[in-house]
C-alpha cells in the first residue's frame, strides 16, 4: 500500500516542478529502483486517481526500473540485478562474497507539460 504515497509525491513534485504558464502535464517519469517493492501497476492506477482535478489528470506515467548491482568483494565482477529470481550470494566468477549496490533509488526524472 506505500504506493499510495509514492504516487502522491510524485503528483506533488511533478506540480511543483511545471511551470506556471503550463496547461497541463502530458507525461511524468520517474525512476523506481527495482529493490523497493514498488508495483508497477498500483503505483500508476494511484497516480491517476490522485491527479483527478489538477493540472496532471490524465498524465501518463512512465517508470523506468533502475537495475541493482552484484559486486564481487574479491574480483570486483559486476552484473546487473533485475530482480528476477534470487539475488547470488557469490561471485559466478571466483566464487566468493558478492555485495549488493543501488536499485533502492527513486526520483523524478522528467515531466513534459503543454503550454499554453
Amino acid at each position: 500500500m506505500h504506493e499510495a504515497s509514492i504516487a502522491q509525491g510524485i503528483l506533488y513534485s511533478a506540480l511543483a516542478e511545471t511551470p506556471p504558464n503550463a496547461e497541463k502535464i502530458v507525461a511524468v517519469t520517474v525512476v523506481v529502483g527495482v529493490l523497493t517493492g514498488v508495483e508497477k501497476s498500483c503505483l500508476t492506477s494511484y497516480f491517476t486517481e490522485l491527479a483527478r482535478g489538477t493540472k496532471a489528470q490524465g498524465a501518463r506515467l512512465d517508470i523506468k526500473i533502475a537495475c541493482a548491482r552484484l559486486i564481487c568483494r574479491q574480483c570486483g565482477l559486476e552484473i546487473e540485478f533485475d530482480g528476477a529470481g534470487p539475488v547470488e550470494p557469490t561471485c559466478r566468477a571466483c566464487g566468493q562474497a558478492n555485495k549488493l549496490e543501488g536499485g533502492e533509488e527513486m526520483h523524478l526524472e522528467s515531466l513534459e507539460v503543454k503550454i499554453s
